[in-house]
């Protein structure tokens, strides 16, 4: 099963780029992807760039019509930074940094993903085996709080879904 907090603060911490830590935090998490909480709480604290992750439930059930129905579990995340004023130059010069944070991340996610493929499924270390990378997709967002720009990513992983029906559950 993936670990959508524990693998992205792990990328916050070891992606030299971000370099999150116990005392100068890059990591945050956040309900909503436009106003996220945790980052504009910490104000001045808050380090740059930042790596905010939106906890959600979104996801969809798909092969609705087989024996083996499967559940689309969607994850997003931001990658934000400050720019040095609204003028279309800074916001450019941002935007290409978390770019590059962007492609990394990602670089880290496949190479996950080819390594959890590798091994059998009760193995497996970070849940990526059945990351969807063709929807892996991102778009620029900003301004926000201090200026904040970046880009909103977001991607799918497929798995069971779990459900099978127990009569025990239900009052005849």
């Amino acid at each position: 099963m993936f670990d959508f907090a524990g693998y992205f603060e792990n990328i916050a911490r070891k992606l030299k780029a971000i370099g999150h830590t116990d005392s100068q935090k890059h990591f945050f998490r956040s309900t909503q992807a436009v106003h996220p909480e945790e980052l504009l709480k910490q104000g001045s604290v808050a380090r740059y760039p930042a790596l905010v992750i939106i906890e959600r439930a979104d996801g969809r059930m798909i092969d609705r019509d087989s024996d083996n129905l499967l559940t689309k579990e969607l994850y997003a995340f931001q990658i934000l930074m400050p720019a040095a004023d609204q003028a279309p130059d800074a916001i450019e010069t941002v935007m290409g940094q978390c770019k590059e944070i962007y492609k990394k991340i990602v670089a880290k996610m496949i190479r996950d993903k080819k390594a959890d493929m590798k091994v059998a499924i009760t193995m497996q270390q970070t849940g990526l085996r059945n990351l969807e990378t063709a929807d892996i997709s991102y778009q620029q967002i900003g301004p926000m709080g201090d200026n904040l720009y970046g880009l909103y990513v977001s991607f799918s992983i497929v798995d069971p879904a779990g459900v099978k029906f127990n009569q025990d559950d239900w009052i005849e």
